[in-house]
This record gives C-alpha cells, structure tokens and sequence, in this order.
C-alpha cells in the first residue's frame, strides 16, 4: 500500500467471499447465490478430505515440499538427494519411517518399480495450503477471516505488490 494512504476499510461482502468463495479454500463445495438484497452469499456444505484433520511434523512437511517441486513420481534416492540439497541429512531409516508416516495420513502412495519404491504425493500443494489456511483461520480468528485480514493492512504486512495483486483478485471476482 502506498506510503501515507488510507488503509481501506473491509467490506463484509469481500470477507464472505474470501472465506467461502475463493479458489486458495477449494475444499469447500460451494454454491453461489444472490439474497433479496443483492447481496452474493455462499453455501457452505463442509469438507471431505480425508487429510485435512491429519496434521504433518516439520519433517514430513519438508519431505512433501521436495515432492511437490519435483514432481511425482520420485525414487527414494531422489527424495534423499533433494533433502541433502536442501541442507537436510537423515540416516536412511529416518526417511523410510518418515515416508511411512506419510503414506498412514494419506499424504503419499509408493508405487512398486522392480524392488524400488516410487513415492507420489495424494495431495497437491495447493490442496494442503488451502487446509492449512482454513486450519489457521479457523484456530486463530475463530473463523473470522476479517480478523486475519485487519490484521495484514493494520500491521503493514503485505507489501505495495501484493496489496495490489490483492484488489486485482478481488475486482476479478
């Protein structure tokens, strides 16, 4: 936002919207209506990913971003070599216990390739930022993204670029 401008005000409309209507919250189902007052509401019906109550360690978390910029499938000794290239050395029996882990929540399959594993991740990156996002707002705000929101423009969080990429999304919209 530009240096010595107004913050603006939240419109309700707009903090309904990014609760239920956006694309970052996909795993909701939502229907689209207009109320008598020309006002654009959102059904909600509820969530059914099984992954979304099965929270990830720091740990598994690092093993999906490896998968995820990588692409699946990925071999053991890749998912090994990336972790290294990011600065993260664990024995082998760590990593196996890890991508177990992983493959229990729902996270990951291991495919069989002869006598190797091929690992493909179940959940896309953006699936699991969505769940994490509603997660976060539901514990934080109690469910109030306006909350979240005041608090980025009150606290100068987001910067010049994406306050505007912020209203271009909501114009679209």
């Amino acid at each position: 936002m530009p240096s010595g401008a107004a913050k603006p005000a939240v419109n309700s409309n707009f903090l309904q919207f990014l609760r239920w209507g956006t694309k970052a919250l996909d795993f909701y189902m939502t229907e689209c209506y207009h109320n008598k007052d020309d006002r654009l509401s959102f059904k909600k019906e509820g969530r059914n990913d099984l992954t979304e109550n099965k929270k990830i360690s720091d740990a598994e978390l690092e093993i999906m971003k490896v998968v995820w910029k990588k692409g699946s499938p990925l071999l053991f000794a890749q998912i090994m070599e990336a972790l290294q290239e990011n600065g993260i050395y664990w024995q082998k029996n760590t990593l196996i216990t890890l991508l177990s882990r992983l493959m229990e929540k729902g996270y990951l399959k291991a495919n069989k390739c002869g006598r190797k594993n091929e690992y493909v991740s179940l959940v896309t990156e953006h699936k699991f930022q969505s769940t994490q996002t509603r997660n976060f707002v539901d514990k934080i705000y109690q469910g109030n993204v306006s909350g979240l929101i005041n608090r980025l423009v009150e606290n100068d969080m987001l910067t010049e670029a994406e306050y505007d990429e912020l209203k271009k999304i909501l114009e679209v919209k």
